[in-house]
């Protein structure tokens, strides 16, 4: 896995050291540009010599640093995604697949909530997922 010179230069923005693991780690998240765990990651870095502790660190450190970000899809293990695309999950309960979407007006939803509460001023941040049945489970 080669990570390009952004990549490393995101690494440095950020203050961090770049460590062969930490760049196979972001190559990973930015040649899928999908849903990983650290299982899944681990799977694929593993061969470098990469332990599955250091999976771990990475993505605290990542997340930390606002790079990935976890999102809960209610699989039982956590699953992250580059930060930085503003985007949302339909989740099969099911098989558990997930597909992304754009559209969420949340400007309006915000506005709408912050003018009914009686508690916040701020919305700084918000995440956004649905779940149901896939066509495929749906047939079955």
């Amino acid at each position: 896995m080669v990570v390009g010179c952004q990549h490393m230069e995101l690494l440095k923005a950020k203050g961090l050291k770049s460590t062969q693991a930490r760049r196979d780690i972001l190559a990973l998240f930015n040649e899928r540009h999908t849903l990983l765990r650290a299982e899944d990651i681990f799977a694929k870095v593993k061969k470098k010599g990469t332990d599955l502790a250091t999976v771990y660190r990475t993505l605290e450190t990542f997340e930390e640093q606002g790079i990935i970000r976890k999102v809960d899809v209610r699989s039982g293990s956590d699953v992250y995604e580059l930060a930085g695309h503003h985007h949302h999950h339909i989740v099969c309960t099911k098989c558990n697949i997930v597909e992304g979407f754009n559209d969420c007006n949340a400007e309006d939803i915000s506005s709408m909530l912050l003018k009914n509460s009686k508690n916040f001023n701020v919305i700084q941040d918000h995440s956004f997922e649905f779940f149901g049945v896939c066509k495929s489970c749906a047939k079955r």
